[in-house]
């Protein structure tokens, strides 16, 4: 840190202050402005924490990852308003790397790089005339196998037309609750719990969420989400 004097503030004196602002009638730009230069934060703070996650997944699976390739294209949020959302999204992170990322040997033999990647890239849209946000992640591994989801689906849910389904919706099913394609319980997956975790947050902020795959490419995971203001303080229930 340099010479400079600095003062610490209490985040809820800077809410209520904001809130003053406001009920002051001060002009709508300058709110704005404090909020962006206050009580916003680059988006990555609160996305950081996978790296490290991931990176444990791998070493535990002998499996060799590079560190996360973050891509922000200027995204800022209230990060309050998306607590729930980023503690569900560990069971992402998790599964890239346990049901996607390939060992290195198995990495090798497809002409990849021994290190499988991971990249999170956020940006900023409009939507109906509203700000909203678009979070991808993608990685390198082995992509969804659709055989195997549309072979669990048929066995748990026999005549529900699986078999004919096409193989984007089928591997949408992952978001069902309690879905698993693992046959034994893992120390990372095979719970039944997880993916549906992460869209129940989505749907609870009013967004969307698909994953598509390419088989021994990888997959990529969108969520789009509302941007939601510091005054949000009821965000629809599920």
């Amino acid at each position: 840190l340099d010479d400079t004097p600095r003062v610490e503030v209490c985040l809820n004196e800077l809410v209520d202050f904001s809130s003053y602002m406001k009920k002051m009638c001060v002009k709508e730009d300058v709110c704005n402005k404090f909020q962006e230069k206050f009580l916003r934060q680059d988006i990555n703070d609160s996305l950081k924490y996978f790296e490290d996650v991931a990176l444990e997944v791998a070493e535990k699976q002998g499996k060799r990852l590079k560190p996360i390739l973050f891509k922000n294209n200027n995204v800022r949020i209230f990060p309050e308003n998306y607590e729930a959302l980023f503690s569900s999204m560990v069971h992402v992170f998790r599964n890239a790397v346990d049901h996607g990322i390939e060992d290195p040997e198995e990495r090798k033999n497809y002409g990849k790089s021994d290190e499988g990647t991971i990249e999170i890239t956020s940006e900023s849209f409009q939507k109906d005339s509203s700000s909203w946000i678009r979070i991808l992640i993608r990685d390198d591994g082995r992509g969804i196998q659709t055989d195997v989801i549309r072979k669990k689906l048929e066995e748990k849910m026999p005549n529900q037309g699986y078999s004919e389904m096409p193989d984007y919706e089928v591997i949408q099913q992952i978001f069902n609750p309690g879905f698993s394609s693992r046959t034994e319980v893992g120390e990372f997956s095979g719970r039944g719990v997880g993916m549906d975790a992460v869209k129940t947050e989505v749907v609870r902020l009013g967004g969307k969420i698909k994953v598509e795959s390419e088989t021994g490419k990888g997959a990529l995971l969108t969520i789009e989400i509302p941007d939601l203001s510091i005054d949000n303080k009821f965000i629809k229930s599920a």
